[in-house]
């Protein structure tokens, strides 16, 4: 018998469209789709979730603002580089937060779900448990 929880990670930028650069990088809908399957099939105790984490302020958005002109088309380079500029990267610990206590606490009727670091009902249990969001 299988035990535990497994949290899911996913591609931001694929979520909400391809992005020109992003390659051959795993898109979205398949961790959705691989969460929904493995929680479909009855492992008493495992829950699986899809987090999607927000724009994260990370080495690759670094290297996005630093030689991403050379290789992006223009407006997703600036849209890489307007997050920064307008403080809207989130520092890893926030969303980081959130996906601890999910590991620990995510309820089984989440199992298969889809969630965002920020929304109520992950937010809840992150303020149930300890940390604080931004």
């Amino acid at each position: 018998m299988l035990g535990g929880q497994l949290l899911l990670g996913d591609l931001q930028p694929a979520r909400f469209g391809r992005l020109a650069a992003e390659g051959d990088i795993l898109p979205a809908e398949a961790v959705d789709h691989h969460a929904v399957t493995v929680s479909s099939e009855g492992h008493d105790g495992v829950r699986i979730v899809a987090i999607r984490p927000g724009v994260v302020d990370t080495a690759m958005q670094a290297t996005i603002r630093s030689e991403g002109a050379a290789g992006m088309p223009r407006e997703e380079y600036e849209r890489f580089v307007a997050y920064h500029r307008q403080g809207e990267l989130l520092p890893p610990a926030v969303p980081g937060c959130a996906l601890a206590v999910l590991a620990f606490y995510a309820p089984p009727s989440w199992s298969g779900a889809f969630l965002s670091w920020d929304e109520g009902q992950v937010q809840s249990l992150v303020r149930r448990y300890a940390c604080s969001a931004r």
